[in-house]
């Protein structure tokens, strides 16, 4: 049988000797690469909050286990070649947050060697962080025009639905900012929460276990293009400027203000995506490839585990899946559990 995690480089004994940094900066790459698709694949709501929590507490697990700053800013270049290989369609805006996320912890350092309420506060960071940056691009993207046409649109369905009342002027825009950056804080709540928790209970876990990888060729469903908050912006546009031109609902304003948002919008993304975002990446990915000379070993070792950490959760997932009650959290914990602490070996092949 084969052993496809090694755990030469423990640092302290107990619980923690138990994982190595070699095997939290796998996990870390993990989650960059390609936790996201697999748990999208999976069906798992708010996936993306999810991998920026595991993110954190990877970076966190490292610092306690004695991981120096040095080590923690290897891992992070490490995790981030790893991501441009693995990913090499990232755009660059999820480089920005993971770059900020690992500055923060590089920053606060020696506040996350002593205070949990410090590992609460990057996960704060972390998980708002990504809400902001989905509204600061929006935003920039579409202009002010998008919150303008959100309003407009938001009273005119008021007047259509509760047609004898005096009309009442929505700013749904701001509305739908702070829902969403509500949903993303109440998540990190949650997830603080979970990493305490989690931390706690792992003396439980038994020492030395073996989690035996099945031979197994099921492979996820592709899973469909999840909806955007993007694709929803152009048919409001749209009926902004039909119910404008077409139907005389409102004013000329409405309609070229939802004109020149597309228009925007069009000119913006065909620059960033056709010319602006290519010479980003390749900078970027030039940067990150000459770092890999340097980590090669290291490199190597975590791109073969890559495929075989993915297999694991998907044996899990089809166990998972068997169960008559389904609770999410167990499954990403048991995963955790098996990922960080157990042996990994490959089962025998059948009449050998």
């Amino acid at each position: 049988m084969e052993k496809i995690i090694n755990t030469a480089d423990n640092v302290h004994s107990g619980t923690e000797n138990r994982v190595s940094l070699h095997r939290l900066t796998a996990l870390w790459a993990l989650s960059e690469s390609a936790l996201g698709g697999i748990l999208h694949g999976f069906k798992i709501p708010f996936a993306g909050m999810i991998v920026s929590a595991i993110a954190v507490m990877s970076i966190a697990f490292m610092i306690r286990i004695g991981a120096r700053r040095g080590d923690l800013l290897k891992s992070l270049l490490i995790v981030a070649t790893v991501k441009a290989i693995v990913s090499p369609h990232s755009p660059p805006t999820a480089y920005l947050a993971f770059f900020m996320q690992g500055g923060m912890a590089l920053l606060f350092y020696p506040l996350l060697r002593k205070h949990l309420w410090a590992v609460y506060g990057l996960i704060f960071f972390a998980v708002v962080e990504s809400a902001l940056q989905k509204i600061i691009v929006l935003t920039l993207i579409f202009g002010q025009d998008l919150w303008t046409s959100i309003d407009v649109f938001a009273n005119y369905l008021h007047g259509l639905i509760l047609p004898g009342n005096p009309p009442v002027h929505w700013h749904a825009g701001y509305l739908v900012m702070a829902f969403y950056i509500l949903i993303h804080f109440l998540f990190a709540i949650m997830a603080a929460l979970w990493i305490r928790n989690f931390f706690r209970d792992m003396d439980r876990e038994e020492q030395n276990a073996v989690y035996i990888l099945e031979p197994d060729t099921r492979e996820i469903k592709a899973r469909k293009r999840k909806i955007r908050l993007t694709y929803l912006i152009y048919p409001l546009a749209v009926i902004l400027m039909a119910l404008t031109f077409v139907v005389p609902v409102f004013d000329s304003g409405v309609g070229f203000r939802a004109l020149r948002m597309i228009i925007r919008s069009t000119v913006i993304l065909g620059i960033w995506y056709v010319w602006l975002g290519p010479i980003v990446t390749r900078k970027l990915h030039r940067a990150l490839r000459n770092r890999q000379s340097r980590y090669h070993d290291d490199l190597e070792n975590i791109l073969l585990q890559l495929p075989l950490l993915r297999r694991v959760l998907l044996q899990e997932w089809h166990r998972f899946k068997q169960q008559d009650k389904k609770n999410y959290r167990s499954f990403v914990e048991k995963a955790l559990y098996i990922l960080l602490f157990s042996r990994i070996e490959q089962a025998p092949e059948k009449g050998k």
